[in-house]
């Protein structure tokens, strides 16, 4: 799985969007986020660049950039979202609503969160 440094930025704005749904930053989402994207091959300074930008980011622009991306990279946006929800050990139902509203705006594939991390996992 690929993705450029502008889709990295809109997956950075939508996770952090994920990480304040349910009113606290908690540290292991922060982490959480941050290991994906060394996955990637992200060095620390340009994580700290994607990170930058993604404040800066309008959240549509960002829902815009991600529904444009082909099937299965929104599949591993669901499933990383799905990650991040999960990540602080409990799932609030605010966090199930605004993941429900990014996958609904940016024509996210249907999925269960199940299917949605399984999917992540796996690729």
């Amino acid at each position: 799985m690929t993705f450029n440094e502008l889709q990295m930025i809109a997956i950075a704005k939508l996770a952090k969007a994920m990480i304040a749904a349910d009113g606290k930053v908690e540290q292991a989402e922060l982490t959480a986020m941050a290991i994906e994207f060394t996955k990637f091959g992200v060095s620390k300074d340009a994580l700290s660049r994607i990170l930058s930008n993604a404040d800066s980011m309008e959240s549509g622009t960002a829902i815009a950039i991600v529904s444009l991306m082909n099937e299965a990279q929104k599949k591993y946006v669901t499933g990383y979202l799905a990650f991040i929800m999960a990540a602080d050990g409990e799932i609030a139902d605010s966090e199930v609503a605004t993941w429900s509203l990014i996958s609904t705006l940016a024509k996210l594939p249907t999925m269960t969160i199940g299917q949605a991390l399984e999917f992540w996992q796996n690729n």
